[in-house]
Parts: C-alpha cells; structure tokens; sequence
C-alpha cells in the first residue's frame, strides 16, 4: 500500500522544486601556480613539525602547594584567558610556568614569565610562523605610537599588555590595574 501524503494546512504553498545550481568549472592551475601550491604546502609542513617538537620539549611545572607560589608584591600579571590571548599560547604550554592561585580557582602568571615562554616558542617555530601581539606593545618604545596602541585598547600606556594587574596582596582583591570595560548593555 502507497504511503499516504503529508497532510498541509489549507494555505500552504504548493511544493516549489528547487533549481539546480550549475556548478563552477574545475580550475586548472597552471606549472607556477602548481609550483606555488607545493611549495606552501612544504612550508605549512615544516611548520606542523616544528610544532611537534616544541610540544615535545614543553614539561609541565610543579607546585609543592596547589595554589602555586606567592608573587612578589608589585609583579605584574595576567589572568589565564587574558594571557592566552596576549601571548597566543596554549593550556598546555600555560602549565610549564610558575602561577598563583587564588580559592575561587582563578589563576594567574608573571608578565614576565609568559613573554619568556612566548619568545622561547617564537625562537622554536620561527619568526614568520608564530608571533604575538602583546610583543608589539612590550617592545614599543615610541611614546606617540604607544599611545596609539593605548587608545586602540591593545595596551596600557605603561607598556603593558591590556588587562594587566599588579599583584598586592595574596587574595583576589588585591589586584589592581585591571582596565574597567565599558559593556554595550
């Protein structure tokens, strides 16, 4: 017995067959670009395998205490994503660095110490595989275009990469420096 139709309401539309797209012409490439191509694809090779061995080579720190160590009154720091977005490094490369921990389980890590680790993973991979963006700001040494970086919200205006506290005291809100954030709601 034939399936029954799927019942409609009375105003419905009737069935409306799609139209078929004409698909686009394969492209061919010529020699240089088939060069070109493979070359990239070398390059981006390369690249995975440095990758590889960097990971390699990364060994997580360990702390006697799990809150990590106590810094230093005045060091500046940053909080896991803040860093992770500063410094583009990973969870895992995170782990390899001296942190303090606070009891509402947020983190946070030297300035210092991520710069040392992204530069280490810039030397690894290479200059023009891997770069970050709060080396910008760090290195910036002209005051005009410091300012620019400021204004741009990339930085503070004493160099720092945005969203840097300073350490003073052992409890989370002992940290000061954080830039407030002007919500749109």
């Amino acid at each position: 017995m034939p399936r029954a139709p799927r019942m409609k309401c009375a105003f419905a539309e009737p069935d409306v067959p799609k139209i078929k797209k004409a698909r686009a012409a394969p492209v061919k490439l010529t020699p240089e670009e088939k060069e070109e191509k493979k070359a990239l694809a070398k390059a981006r090779a390369a690249v995975r395998e440095k990758k590889k061995q960097w990971e390699a080579t990364l060994k997580p720190w360990v702390s006697r205490e799990s809150r990590g160590v106590q810094f230093a009154l005045g060091t500046k720091a940053q909080f896991r994503s803040d860093a992770k977005k500063a410094f583009r490094v990973t969870d895992a490369e995170l782990e390899t660095i001296p942190f303090m921990g606070f009891a509402s389980s947020k983190i946070i890590y030297r300035l210092t110490d991520c710069k040392q680790l992204a530069d280490r993973k810039r030397a690894a991979l290479g200059s023009d595989a891997f770069d970050y963006p709060a080396r910008a700001i760090m290195e910036c040494t002209d005051p005009k275009e410091r300012t620019l970086l400021y204004a741009s919200g990339y930085g503070t205006i004493m160099g720092d990469p945005d969203h840097t506290v300073t350490v003073e005291g052992t409890s989370l809100r002992s940290l000061s420096g954080r830039r407030a954030v002007q919500r749109p709601y």
